[in-house]
């Protein structure tokens, strides 16, 4: 990732200008398995003995526009020029993306605030996203919260993909976008530089989302709301340091582990006079309880 920004105000207090932003990213999968693969699945579409599945996403981003900011505020608006390529198995699907994104953070004394824009206007179904966050400190309390809307389209992996075992491909006619807003909350307080504890609430609304049925995506509509509440803590008592977690969580479907419990504890220190050595050694606890899988 590579962003440039040239300043065309001379003014020391302020910035206007022109800014750039570049990326390239390349996403690789292989999964392999040697076994009696036909005595495994239903499907065998090219070895009968080993599997070797592989898939490669490279995308190159371009996008370009104009900036303002200050000591306090700070706002861009640009258009985006992607480029993908998904290769599956010796069979290319590209794309070209043309979108319009802006990104804005206030800081007023105690109190930050971020927005985060996005919209397709080729390429990509339309897509649409916004997301603002806020953050707020008082004496030994930090408040955070979150809230983001979105309309997404499936994945590249999610509308093209040739396995061992497994062989879909989506209609780009039939195409149709995900939806679902998610709601965040939490608060922390610091007591020191050795304990602090944080709760936290999470509720997403999903009115359509692509779901696996063991053979290809399909929309489903009316998920409902997923709810979550928890509370976590860390804690240090010399070298020894205690970071439990709990979650409880709520679904009407119950694709979601009703309570999540877990615990890291581990013993982290200088070693040697000198003290220029750090080491550290623990261990991870966890527990799950039951959920429902979709088949």
């Amino acid at each position: 990732e590579w962003n440039n920004y040239f300043d065309l105000d001379r003014d020391s207090i302020r910035a206007f200008g022109v800014v750039t932003k570049h990326d390239y990213q390349i996403k690789n999968r292989v999964y392999t398995e040697d076994d009696t693969i036909f005595g495994l699945y239903p499907a065998v579409y090219v070895d009968s003995f080993a599997t070797r599945d592989q898939y490669n996403l490279a995308a190159i981003r371009n996008a370009g526009g104009v900036y303002w900011m200050n000591q306090n505020f700070f706002i861009d608006a640009l258009v985006d020029f992607n480029y993908w390529d998904y290769q599956n198995l010796g069979t290319h699907h590209y794309r070209s993306e043309l979108s319009l994104r802006s990104n804005l953070s206030l800081s007023l004394r105690k109190i930050n605030i971020k927005n985060k824009f996005y919209f397709n206007l080729s390429g990509a179904f339309n897509e649409f996203s916004d997301k603002v966050s806020a953050e707020y400190c008082l004496n030994k309390f930090e408040f955070s919260g979150n809230l983001s809307f979105e309309k997404l389209a499936p994945t590249a992996f999610q509308r093209f993909y040739n396995a061992n075992n497994l062989l879909y491909s989506m209609n780009e006619g039939d195409i149709q976008l995900q939806q679902w807003t998610k709601l965040n909350g939490a608060v922390k307080y610091v007591a020191s530089s050795k304990i602090n504890l944080r709760a936290f609430v999470s509720l997403v609304s999903m009115s359509s989302v692509y779901l696996f049925d063991s053979s290809e995506w399909k929309l489903n509509k009316n998920q409902g709301v997923i709810s979550s509440v928890g509370v976590e803590s860390a804690m240090k008592y010399g070298v020894f340091n205690l970071q439990p977690r709990l979650v409880y969580s709520s679904d009407a479907k119950n694709y979601l582990p009703q309570i999540q419990a877990s615990s890291r504890m581990f013993f982290k220190g200088k070693l040697f006079k000198a003290k220029k050595l750090e080491a550290a050694i623990g261990v991870d606890v966890s527990y799950v309880s039951s959920f429902t899988t979709r088949t």
